[in-house]
């Protein structure tokens, strides 16, 4: 449970860097909105990728999304 908890604070701080960098580098709240989704989405597409890990290796040739 510890370690669950760990993580969770973890993504918790990556989620809140995202949206401070987001922030940062947007003009309007129009554009903060599609470019801090895009964002979260990603980070969500990384750790679909290293859960997957866990249970051996992947391959990340080729592997881009849009």
């Amino acid at each position: 449970m510890a370690e669950l908890q760990h993580r969770t604070r973890n993504l918790l701080a990556v989620v809140q860097s995202i949206a401070r960098q987001t922030i940062r580098t947007s003009r309007s709240l129009d554009e903060f909105v599609p470019q801090f989704e895009g964002r979260l989405r990603a980070l969500s597409r990384v750790q679909g990728l290293l859960a997957r890990l866990d249970h051996g290796s992947i391959d990340l040739r080729g592997r881009r999304s849009g």
